[in-house]
């Protein structure tokens, strides 16, 4: 039987704000979080005086690399924003506003950029600055970015080709095997500070989401609030299974 020997619960929504890079579990056979790990020794031990750009892509989890690689760096000033609300062309006036060498930025969704902005990144990317007309000034000014810009997609066809073709780095996240995608869960489990009775919960948390990492995530957190209700700190297969039956009904893989 597996028991947590604290009664405390995190909450699991911060989990992604303060896991480390090291910690993460590998995805596929590793090359992506081995690659993300050789940017950060780059980085801290050659410190360049143009910061390379990131593209992380892969279906599952690419956030979550991207948050631990700009943690990995010290990084405190961190902007996170999608790509569907870098718009319109303006908006990118406030996000790199004031910019640093100690400057994050994680742009999550890259292929959602819309067509106008898009000439603004490939400027970015090759000059590390950007023009635009400024109505109050009546003139037209130079932007400058600087710090380091981590973008994620899907998947690198999804990139307009004079984009992806500028980036430092792309790193492929590879899909989860099974067994990966159960230390994901357990790993989850013991970031929370409680325990779990057996193995098959842990199956069962997979099984019900079909292995998405996010749905594992959500189902984690109801039978987590189900069980603090009762004042437990142990999971069990019951418990994932009535918070199966709380999960959206297109998120229900089985019963």
């Amino acid at each position: 039987m597996k028991k947590s020997e604290e009664n405390h619960i995190v909450d699991l929504a911060e989990f992604d704000q303060s896991i480390s890079l090291f910690q993460l579990i590998p995805a596929g056979n590793g090359k992506g979080l081995s690659l993300l790990k050789k940017i950060v020794d780059y980085i801290l031990t050659a410190k360049p005086g143009r910061i390379p750009s990131v593209l992380i892509i892969g279906a599952q989890g690419i956030r979550t690399h991207a948050r631990a690689l700009i943690r990995a760096l010290g990084i405190e000033d961190v902007r996170e924003t999608d790509g569907l609300l870098l718009q319109p062309c303006s908006a990118l006036i406030d996000y790199f506003r004031n910019p640093s060498q100690d400057t994050g930025y994680i742009i999550a969704g890259a292929h959602y950029l819309d067509k106008l902005v898009q000439p603004l990144f490939v400027d970015i990317l090759t000059n590390q600055k950007f023009n635009m007309y400024n109505f109050v000034r009546e003139s037209k000014e130079t932007y400058c970015v600087q710090g380091l810009l981590v973008m994620t997609s899907r998947a690198i066809t999804l990139i307009p080709p004079p984009m992806r073709q500028l980036f430092d780095y792309i790193v492929e996240i590879e899909p989860f095997s099974y067994d990966q995608k159960i230390l994901l869960g357990l790993q989850r489990i013991k970031y929370c500070g409680i325990g779990y009775r057996s193995e098959e919960v842990l199956e069962e948390i997979v099984m019900r989401t079909n292995g998405n990492l996010r749905q594992m995530v959500h189902l984690l957190q109801i039978a987590i609030t189900l069980i603090s209700a009762e004042g437990r700190v142990e999971l069990d297969i019951q418990d994932i299974r009535r918070a199966a039956d709380l999960l959206p009904t297109s998120i229900q893989s089985k019963s």
